[in-house]
């Protein structure tokens, strides 16, 4: 989830240039504040950017159900972002190198005021405990976390809304802290919980390949997936909720695959040339990595493993064509 922060966060600041092109940088920092300080504004920019790919990608019949599925998407992304820099100062000199950032803001509140999560979280770091001890060599995140939560749907919100962020910042449990949303006790319990977990998961993402692609994802697709599982968890449970929404399945699928392509693209030059375009071709395997791991999640979160999990085609086509590349995707 951490790209996406920073997608979002580039958003901001590229709407800013394009709003502010001819005010000076003070102009564009006190829009930045403005932007951060406004859910409806946030959400917006957000909108335009991924809207802008149903129009470039989806044929005329599909274009409007193609932007309603992600407005869906965006409400239900429920974030939030708080520069923590003194942001009320008048000193112009500020920028936003610090802040905060929670998605599916209200699930994870009621998971974490929620008592099956405190069994959840407590056997889940004894099970990953076991794991790196050398036991337990069969285990697996999605397998245990559909013990506990029966379906896909409520499975997928745990795993995204959890693990939103593994890295060490855990930004979404700072979040929490920073604006002092609590609860009861159950409440401070299982956000303690939660922290041990990530702590674990990290020592199995900081081990091996060997080590944390079997328990994070499925054997199928886990050769050419990376450490960042919210590139495949967070598009999983998108697709997953905007179905059982009623959005129909293949627009169901198309929101957070574009959410994951333009944060790709976005991200494939040091400037914003690519917010509203795309790179003609996509040579970096990294990148292709995460579409992939997007790509699969969205996929899985419907139909299970039945789509095209061959990367090298995927791969071979970005560096061709990122138009034949996404029109293939998107297709399967």
């Amino acid at each position: 989830m951490k790209k996406i922060i920073l997608f979002l966060i580039s958003i901001l600041i590229s709407s800013i240039s394009l709003a502010q092109t001819s005010g000076t940088p003070s102009q564009a920092k006190q829009f930045l504040k403005l932007l951060t300080g406004k859910k409806e504004i946030r959400d917006l920019a957000l909108y335009s950017v991924l809207s802008n790919r149903c129009s470039r990608y989806m044929p005329q019949d599909k274009k409007n159900p193609c932007k309603e599925a992600v407005a869906k998407m965006v409400t239900l992304l429920d974030f939030d972002i708080i520069l923590t820099d003194n942001i009320t100062s008048p000193n112009d000199n500020w920028s936003p190198s610090s802040f905060v950032f929670v998605a599916f803001k209200s699930n994870l509140l009621v998971l974490l005021n929620t008592k099956k999560t405190t069994q959840y979280l407590k056997e889940l770091n004894e099970e990953l405990s076991l794991y790196l001890l050398g036991n337990n060599q069969d285990f697996n995140l999605w397998t245990f976390t559909k013990s506990h939560f029966k379906t896909d749907y409520l499975s997928s919100l745990v795993i995204a809304a959890f693990f939103q962020d593994t890295s060490i910042q855990k930004l979404h449990l700072a979040y929490l802290e920073y604006t002092s949303l609590s609860g009861g006790v159950r409440f401070i319990e299982n956000k303690e919980l939660l922290s041990r977990v990530i702590d674990t998961f990290n020592l199995i993402l900081d081990a091996s390949d060997d080590l944390y692609k079997p328990v994070f994802y499925p054997k199928e697709i886990r050769d050419h997936l990376s450490k960042g599982i919210y590139h495949y968890y967070v598009p999983m449970f998108i697709s997953n909720s905007l179905k059982s929404g009623g959005t129909k399945d293949e627009f169901a699928f198309i929101a957070p695959l574009l959410l994951t392509l333009t944060y790709e693209f976005l991200t494939s030059a040091n400037d914003y040339r690519f917010l509203f375009l795309d790179p003609l071709k996509l040579n970096d395997t990294d990148k292709v990595k995460d579409i992939f791991a997007g790509y699969c999640g969205a996929n899985f979160g419907l139909r299970g493993l039945n789509f095209n999990k061959s990367f090298e085609s995927i791969r071979g086509r970005f560096s061709i064509s990122t138009e034949k590349a996404v029109q293939m995707l998107i297709k399967h």
